[in-house]
């Protein structure tokens, strides 16, 4: 959500201030976990809507005259939502001269609208395994199901012409069959995430090709500390605790793939969860679109008020994007 500074500013007149809320803004953003998740997508109207098309074939012998494939099409829309976070910000402290006091909370104001793309990435997580929202038009509702109709963790993703399922269990991934699911160790991090990473590249695209053959940058999320301790220690211990050596950690340390882990505590509803997401290609697994760009707006309420009020507002939206992109693992 790029921003501007547009507003009025008739007591926040000092640049530091604004300076500051864009500033804690865009580093709230660049500490989070959803730039490399999110594609952001053109908007100029309340509600967007967007044509997915089947994914282009490979190359095939040139026969005669050339024949052009007719792509099957997804359609999709997506309503912006209004976002605001107001501060009341007594008059006393400017008459005081309390600049110092006043940068501070601008500051964190725009550390709130920084945080912004995780909160509305972390809810499309959670609510990933449940499909919502109406169609309207044969639009179907992209903030609360996938393109192809399904949930987006689901088990029966059929547009390659069989189901495919990015909605794992122990079935899946044996791994994750694991003693405790409370504590599962750095071994069994290691296989539970080794082999949801070996099931996104088995997803077939539309054309019968491989989805995710060129993915190399991949994100696991987790939302507690178990979980997260274990998977960094799955991530970078070139020797697990049974004595064998680590295939994640060894394909890491030569190059062969990325992995980020996040502990993102917005998922704590989601216990027993792990999350994979690949992190590459044009577009990722969740999609953007920002109507109005983040913005710092000032007013004062009249003689009668003891304050003014700062407002940062904006209007966008999150919704789901590429489904072959994302895989969730229920441990058991």
């Amino acid at each position: 959500m790029p921003g501007n500074s547009a507003g009025i500013y008739s007591v926040l007149d000092d640049e530091r201030l604004v300076g500051d809320f864009f500033q804690n803004m865009g580093g709230a953003i660049d500490a989070g976990f959803s730039s490399s998740l999110l594609t952001e997508f053109p908007s100029d109207g309340e509600v967007e809507y967007h044509t997915w098309l089947a994914p282009v074939g490979p190359m095939r012998e040139w026969k005669g005259e050339a024949v052009g494939r007719q792509l099957d099409q997804f359609k999709g829309m997506v309503r912006n939502t209004d976002y605001e976070n107001t501060l009341a910000i007594p008059k006393s402290d400017e008459r005081r001269d309390k600049t110092g006091i006043i940068r501070s909370r601008i500051g964190e104001l725009g550390m709130t609208v920084g945080w912004q793309p995780d909160i509305l990435t972390s809810a499309l997580i959670t609510n990933g395994e449940s499909a919502t929202g109406a169609s309207e038009d044969g639009f179907r509702d992209l903030t609360g199901r996938c393109y192809d109709n399904q949930a987006f963790f689901d088990t029966d993703h059929a547009e390659s012409g069989s189901n495919q399922t990015n909605d794992l269990t122990a079935t899946e991934v044996p791994s994750a069959n694991v003693s405790n699911t409370s504590a599962p160790t750095a071994t069994e991090m290691e296989g539970i995430i080794t082999e949801t990473i070996g099931h996104l590249y088995g997803l077939f695209d539309a054309q019968g090709q491989p989805a995710n053959g060129n993915a190399r940058n991949f994100q696991v999320q987790v939302g507690n500390a178990r979980y997260w301790a274990a998977a960094v220690a799955a991530v970078n211990n070139l020797n697990l605790a049974s004595g064998a050596s680590n295939r994640l950690a060894g394909m890491i340390a030569s190059g062969q793939i990325n992995v980020r882990v996040v502990f993102n505590p917005r998922l704590s509803s989601s216990a027993l969860k792990l999350y994979v997401f690949i992190e590459d290609g044009p577009v990722g697994p969740f999609g953007s679109q920002t109507e109005v760009a983040p913005q710092l707006q000032e007013e004062d309420p009249g003689i009668t008020k003891k304050y003014f009020l700062v407002m940062a507002n904006g209007t966008h939206a999150a919704f789901y994007a590429l489904w072959h992109k994302a895989a969730v693992v229920l441990l058991s």
